[in-house]
């Protein structure tokens, strides 16, 4: 027979206090969160490996069969990407939907894993809120832009990461502060601004030791832990480059890179973007934070003054828990990841849109936070916009995948028939047709998208491109059917040509001594779409 006391019964009553059921309105919200989620993602099944998902997967494949940059393949990515990629190429090969519905996966793991330790590092109150606000801006449409990128794959790793680094900051146990750097260290792989997050950690340790000099040997210990378990995907990485001879590769690479930033278009209007984000997070906060502050401490007071007469202090997810000593090094972490992810998105300087994804669980974290009793009208007045917006998006996605002829299949489907398994070719983005047949590219040089990294991008390498083609002797190439008009769209649109004139001019002539040594070496064979194949005449 089991007995129980009065502290024990008192104790039960604070823990049901302190675990909330979520109510059916915040289950319904749920619910179409993660139908919006799903609709937005899986739109981009209509749009198989279209722009960077297409180069991605290429780069997987590339590592699994031994290729290598710099005499492969040249683009504004580290080797490193290639090696993270490679589990989705050796999972899925070039069965698309598997790369859609795996980011889909791993940004419901993600939010799932990082609102259960937000819970238990907060407050129960967090849960909800990390988890419907991070599932919505991970995939919200504007913001996926592709059905496979590398910002996912970092969103994803820095979750965890941050997951692991709220356990060891309340635990001190030192696997977690491992565990939170083989995380971040796996982001950096993919992208160097995803060790923000272990900054971040660092951060959150120095401020908890300095509050406390009493846990300077537990903050060293998890300091320790972290940078080794950092530093081991980093060696990993570093074996592979040296192995594949492409480590003298990567000042070079670091180098183009930096000069893509800085060379970027820069015009009044981009500056909104970083506001508007600014703005529409400061809003979330103002809802949360002082909208709904009264109704948080009223409800609470009157709930446990009925149970109780002698309530005592708020519980933990109360109002009071937002000023509590012990919870300043998990704000000190979330609103300092917070800074840095924004910080490296600024550093990017082009700010596409797709960019500011890494932002979704920071903001998430600190919104999710603020200790307030969560109800179906807070969280549907933040989340209805960014909803809304995803389905639009995704309904124009499918429309524009509609009204696109996507000939790249065809083209893949044609030359695939006409040459012989590891022939080379090459098309503008040859990796949409190298991931559909057993071809390697006559190129280095991929994609001309790489002529509007700096305004001698266009010569640089649309040299790079003739000589490869000359000394490879490929026997198709494909280019558009109309190189005039394809000249005149590209330096109409693309903001990095026609708010820099020097560079349109440039890419102008880069295109017109790509279409004049084609014509000169090569016959037409047929046309497909848009696009004409080419073959090269016999001597």
């Amino acid at each position: 027979m089991t007995t129980f006391s009065a502290d024990t019964l008192r104790l039960h009553r604070s823990k049901e206090i302190a675990l909330p059921r979520a109510g059916v309105g915040i289950i319904a919200l749920g619910v179409i969160v993660v139908a919006v989620a799903c609709v937005s993602r899986l739109s981009y099944l209509s749009r198989p490996f279209d722009g960077d998902g297409a180069m991605f997967s290429y780069m997987g494949k590339l590592v699994t069969d031994g290729g290598r940059f710099g005499e492969d393949l040249v683009d504004n990515k580290f080797p490193t990407v290639g090696l993270v990629t490679s589990v989705f190429w050796r999972t899925f090969g070039d069965w698309w939907p598997g790369y859609v519905i795996g980011q889909l996966i791993l940004s419901l793991v993600a939010s799932i894993a990082l609102s259960r330790q937000a819970a238990k590092s907060f407050g129960q109150h967090a849960f909800a809120p990390m988890l419907l606000v991070s599932l919505t801006l991970l995939n919200l449409n504007s913001l996926v832009t592709a059905g496979f990128q590398l910002e996912t794959l970092q969103a994803f790793f820095t979750a965890l990461a941050a997951m692991c680094a709220l356990s060891a900051l309340t635990s001190k146990d030192r696997r977690d502060a491992l565990a939170c750097g083989l995380c971040a260290g796996c982001a950096v792989l993919v992208k160097p601004t995803g060790g923000g997050v272990l900054v971040a950690f660092v951060n959150a340790v120095v401020f908890a030791t300095v509050a406390n000099r009493q846990l300077v040997r537990d903050s060293v210990g998890l300091l320790v832990a972290a940078g080794i378990g950092f530093l081991f995907p980093l060696l990993v990485a570093t074996l592979y480059l040296i192995e594949s001879d492409q480590l003298a590769l990567i000042p070079q690479i670091a180098e183009q890179i930096s000069g893509y930033a800085k060379n970027s278009s820069f015009a009044a209007e981009d500056l909104l973007r970083p506001f508007i984000v600014v703005a529409l997070f400061g809003a979330a906060l103002l809802i949360r934070g002082w909208v709904y502050r009264r109704r948080a401490i009223t409800s609470e007071r009157t709930t446990r003054s009925r149970k109780n007469p002698h309530p005592g202090p708020l519980p933990e997810y109360g109002f009071d828990k937002l000023t509590a000593g012990r919870e300043s090094k998990y704000w000190v972490f979330a609103i300092t990841w917070l800074l840095i992810e924004f910080a490296g998105v600024l550093m990017q300087r082009r700010m596409y849109a797709y960019h500011f994804l890494p932002l979704a669980c920071p903001a998430a974290l600190v919104f999710a936070a603020i200790p307030r009793q969560n109800s179906f009208g807070q969280l549907a007045g933040v989340l209805a916009l960014p909803l809304v917006f995803s389905i639009w998006g995704a309904r124009d996605v499918v429309e524009d995948a509609r009204r696109r002829v996507d000939t790249a299949p065809v083209v893949a489907s044609w030359l695939s028939d006409h040459t012989l398994p590891g022939e080379r070719v090459w098309r503008d983005i040859t990796p949409q047709v190298l991931v559909r047949t057993d071809l390697r590219s006559a190129s280095r040089m991929q994609l001309t998208f790489l002529f509007m990294n700096t305004d001698d991008s266009p010569a640089k390498f649309s040299s790079m491109l003739i000589d490869d083609l000359r000394q490879h002797r490929a026997r198709f190439v494909v280019v558009p059917s109309d190189v005039e008009k394809h000249i005149d769209h590209q330096t109409r649109y693309v903001f990095e040509l026609s708010r820099i004139p020097a560079r349109a001019a440039n890419f102008e002539r880069a295109w017109r001594d790509i279409d004049a040594f084609v014509r000169g070496n090569y016959a037409v064979v047929t046309t497909i779409g848009n696009e004409t194949i080419w073959e090269r005449k016999q001597p």
